[in-house]
């Protein structure tokens, strides 16, 4: 039986948001996708001697895409106090039969036959018990004990 806790703070969850990110394609080519509509945009502009509407619009299109790590860590760090884990205390207990995850009178226990997926990244594991509920530890939980 391994033991765990951890408290879920805000540059925690920025920090769990940037490394899950990663692994979804759009979100590592989407400041390459601004800097190649950037080149795009001036191609345009030269060409055309008035700027209309659609230039207008393509650039905040652009302006999005390059300041997309940005948003994404302004929008987790906004609503992590919607959190119901925010700032709180989370206890995981591993053993022979599943995981058991709980904080403040919640708690979620699954065993290892039920799993639906788990991932690892740098950062810790995000274990599904189901395909919409994900249970994270953080890798910075587990001590060399």
């Amino acid at each position: 039986m391994v033991q765990v806790s951890y408290t879920f703070t805000k540059e925690l969850a920025v920090k769990t948001a940037m490394e899950l990110g990663k692994r979804r394609l759009m979100f590592r080519l989407m400041p390459w996708l601004g800097v190649l509509n950037l080149g795009f945009l001036f191609i345009i502009w030269t060409a055309n001697e008035r700027v209309n509407g659609i230039v207008v619009l393509y650039l905040f299109a652009i302006c999005y895409m390059l300041f997309y790590y940005r948003i994404v860590k302004f929008r987790v760090a906004a609503n992590f106090q919607k959190s119901p884990s925010a700032n709180k205390t989370i206890y995981c207990e591993f053993t022979e039969a599943g995981i058991h995850q709980s904080m403040d009178g919640t708690d979620i226990k699954a065993d290892w036959e039920s799993i639906y997926q788990v991932r690892e990244c740098a950062a810790g594991y995000l274990i599904y018990p189901g395909p919409k509920l994900g249970v994270w530890v953080p890798k910075e939980a587990f001590s060399s004990e």
